[in-house]
């Protein structure tokens, strides 16, 4: 089976089987990993699940497929009855990686939160523990409550494709997620929860260490001293020979 993408630059062409197969032959011990790699690929973002900023597909393939994360490929997804499940604890461990460097892993969910809104550059007027302002808001880690109703929306997804080849299969009520809200006008939109947006008084505390740069103001240089920015001709003194009586 191929699929085929259509882009502005021209197509790209898939060869799904034999990417099924390989994927299969690398891990054997677990048969469900073909369909855990369709769902890791939803998760990147596609026409239903919103796409983290400046998160790619190949990034959560990569995190998910890491040899030292295998507690992702075992428990981010079980079988139960005869659905796949996304287990909403290890999906914000999950989407906290994908926030992390190497370093930070490890922290609490909190303080990687606090790491992606707060911007690490300080200025020289700074105190210590002081910083300069906020990351664009696009950047930042999702709450957890926020993360658990993209999780409900990654099991309306899986729900959806296992109906896919059965024409007796009840498709998911999306009427009734709670990750979906319909709005008076007919419309339907994503709800991510109370949490998802900061009040302003959250916004004040959150920014109570935020230092304001002070603009420097440079000191006066002797004119001689060379300054970056500006030019300025150069005049060569040289002392004129004298000539030897004759």
């Amino acid at each position: 089976m191929f699929v085929i993408l259509q882009k502005p630059s021209g197509s790209d062409f898939y060869n799904i089987t034999a990417i099924i197969e390989t994927i299969e032959a690398k891990y054997p011990e677990d048969p469900l990993i073909a369909a855990k790699l369709a769902v890791i690929l939803c998760i990147g973002g596609n026409d239903f699940i919103p796409k983290y900023f400046g998160i790619n597909h190949k990034k959560v393939c990569n995190l998910f497929f890491h040899a030292d994360e295998s507690r992702f490929r075992e428990g981010l997804f079980l079988k139960e009855n005869t659905t796949l499940s996304v287990q909403y604890p290890m999906y914000v461990e999950f989407i906290k990686c994908l926030y992390c460097n190497q370093n930070s892993k490890e922290l609490a969910f909190d303080m990687v939160r606090k790491q992606t809104m707060l911007s690490a550059r300080k200025s020289a007027a700074a105190k210590p523990g002081q910083l300069d302002k906020l990351k664009n808001s696009q950047k930042w880690l999702p709450p957890k409550t926020a993360l658990e109703k993209v999780a409900q929306l990654v099991q309306l997804q899986i729900n959806y494709l296992e109906t896919a080849g059965d024409e007796s299969a009840t498709l998911p009520n999306f009427q009734a997620a709670e990750c979906l809200r319909h709005l008076e006008n007919g419309e339907v939109e994503y709800y991510f929860g109370e949490d998802s947006s900061l009040s302003t008084s959250e916004l004040a505390d959150l920014t109570a260490n935020i230092q304001t740069p002070v603009k420097q103001v440079s000191k006066r240089k002797a004119a001689e001293t060379p300054q970056k920015g500006r030019r300025k001709k150069i005049v060569f003194k040289a002392s004129t020979p004298k000539k030897n009586p004759a």
